[in-house]
């Protein structure tokens, strides 16, 4: 069967409402980037089961797939949701201890915002920036050879925090790399072929 006919069979259902097929997108080359590595940090501390922290933020979603995930792939998972309407220094103070017995925080996505760069990824930066929050996530990356994921609004996040590329949280600047708005000013699912680089 030809991969052209059905994505769009699978796409022209909601064509009428939503438009995708017929967006205007730039037709440029896209340079393929590569990166590659000699040697992989491992993690000192070897643990059975490694243990996952999920932060839930207000507009984030998808914490239950991503918990389902790691635990098919053997990790415990510990959904936390973060209050932000009374008292965000209990959630801060809670979140902090919760980071000390993880391996691994993943920051969830949502389409808060139309998924725009200012979406949730501003109330979750702003949250991890805390001086208690980073000093935990620093200890984690620095010291106990953790990791920190994210999608989605999460992947924003990590992004405007300076996670990455630098792998610390860094105050950024006109320098540091950035997301920016979305061409067609709305999210659009859409299947994509992606190149892992």
């Amino acid at each position: 069967v030809n991969l052209d006919e059905l994505l769009f069979v699978y796409e022209d259902k909601l064509e009428s409402v939503f438009k995708c097929n017929n967006v205007e997108t730039s037709k440029g080359e896209i340079p393929a980037i590569s990166y590659s590595a000699k040697t992989w940090d491992y993690s000192p501390t070897k643990f059975a089961r490694p243990r996952v922290l999920v932060p839930v933020f207000p507009g984030t979603n998808c914490e239950y797939d991503t918990k389902k995930a790691f635990e098919r792939a053997g990790a415990e998972v510990d959904i936390f949701v973060i209050k932000n309407l009374l008292d965000v220094k209990e959630s801060v103070d809670a979140f902090a201890k919760k980071i000390d017995n993880s391996q691994i925080i993943f920051i969830p996505g949502g389409f808060s915002g139309g998924d725009e760069p200012d979406g949730s990824g501003k109330f979750i930066t702003a949250f991890l920036r805390g001086s208690d929050v980073k000093a935990a996530v620093t200890e984690l990356l620095d010291n106990r050879g953790g990791l920190m994921c994210g999608i989605c609004n999460g992947f924003q996040a990590l992004i405007k925090l300076g996670l990455v590329p630098y792998g610390k949280i860094i105050d950024t600047d006109e320098n540091c790399p950035t997301l920016t708005f979305n061409n067609i000013s709305r999210h659009q699912s859409k299947i994509v072929r992606t190149r892992i680089a």
